[in-house]
């Protein structure tokens, strides 16, 4: 793994290519894991940057979204466990019907209530047809 200097370095040097393409979706999306491997998602735009990445990828093929989110969830090991509660929560707010994937490979708190959320409803739903 990368030191965390090294990392911040990297954030420093990606700022200056971001003044020049804004709306890049790869550097978004690099901005925003930089971001949350670093500790300071919610500081600059690390958030902003990282949301329109993952909003963009519903534009992928499938597979090649598949892919992408398996490479975030292998980097989300790395993270504090609070950034991975940023991480999920900007996952499922695009992906919802991800919900259970995502708790799985990420195993965080802000998933798991997801899950337990979707559970209950499905619960009352049923429940419900039967009385």
């Amino acid at each position: 793994m990368v030191s965390a200097e090294k990392l911040s370095e990297n954030k420093a040097a990606l700022r200056r290519f971001l003044e020049s393409f804004r709306y890049n979706t790869g550097l978004n999306f690099i901005s925003g894991i930089l971001h949350l491997l670093t500790d300071d998602y919610e500081k600059d735009d690390g958030r902003i940057r990282f949301e329109m990445a993952i909003k963009s990828l519903k534009e992928y093929e499938s597979s090649e979204r598949q892919e992408i989110l398996t490479q975030i969830f292998k980097l989300s090991g790395y993270m504090k466990d609070s950034n991975k509660e940023f991480l999920s929560e900007a996952l499922i707010n695009e992906f919802p019907n991800k919900t259970v994937d995502i708790y799985e490979n990420v195993k965080d708190n802000y998933s798991l209530i997801q899950v337990l959320k979707q559970s209950i409803n499905k619960i009352k739903k049923v429940s419900g047809r039967l009385f």
